[in-house]
């Protein structure tokens, strides 16, 4: 059973005399307090984690980026020495690409890494921002049935509760409407893996 459930379930056996009522508001709105301050503290340190990760993932998307503007260079270098026949500098120049590609492939890796802990992440925020805001309702909820039962003190035991009831069923049905949507899950893509110098080399063949 949730908190919130166990609010519920607490209120509605509750006695109706106006002093079990207030202790029974008091105690389920520090349940609920207390559930908030636990969600904001998750929230709070997965926003700390998402900037430290944005700023690794900035620095390996632009270490890749390099290493992609080197390898393209040399490949240009290699396509020269294919057009001017010396095959001993084309396969040089393509081993050196073999190599370069090691590091190329081993940073795209760290890239989708941390792109995929990052979508991960934004997806704990996500939940965490809703539950947050439907906390939030709850604690107005049982504000405001707080304040319905303290005025309906007067009435009989059963119609006290079922009215409070009634209210914080209805207050909820509210937040429900105006609850914030889950994102939705995206797919990561797919790794690439490095080439040979002798693949290197005739891709760059085939190139007109």
């Amino acid at each position: 059973m949730n908190t919130w459930s166990t609010v519920i379930a607490q209120l509605a056996t509750t006695p109706s005399d106006a002093h079990a009522q207030t202790e029974a508001h008091r105690k389920a709105q520090g349940m609920v307090s207390k559930e908030f301050r636990t969600v904001k503290q998750q929230f709070e340190h997965s926003e700390t984690q998402l900037k430290e990760l944005e700023q690794n993932y900035s620095a390996a998307k632009q270490a890749l980026t390099e290493l992609e503007h080197q390898t393209k260079q040399i490949e240009a270098d290699t396509q020269h020495a294919l057009a001017r026949e010396e095959a001993k500098k084309a396969l040089a120049l393509a081993s050196e690409i073999a190599k370069l590609n090691v590091n190329v492939c081993g940073n795209r890796k760290q890239v989708l890494a941390l792109e995929q802990t990052m979508h991960a992440l934004k997806g704990t925020l996500s939940q965490n921002r809703y539950n947050l805001f439907r906390l939030e309702q709850q604690l107005d909820t049982l504000n405001a049935s707080a304040q319905l039962q303290r005025a309906q003190s007067q009435l009989s035991a059963g119609k006290g509760i079922r009215t409070a009831l009634h209210s914080i069923a209805r207050l909820n049905a509210q937040a429900k409407h105006s609850a914030p949507q889950k994102p939705q899950t995206a797919h990561p893509a797919a790794e690439a893996q490095a080439e040979s110098a002798e693949q290197i080399l005739n891709r760059l063949r085939a190139v007109k």
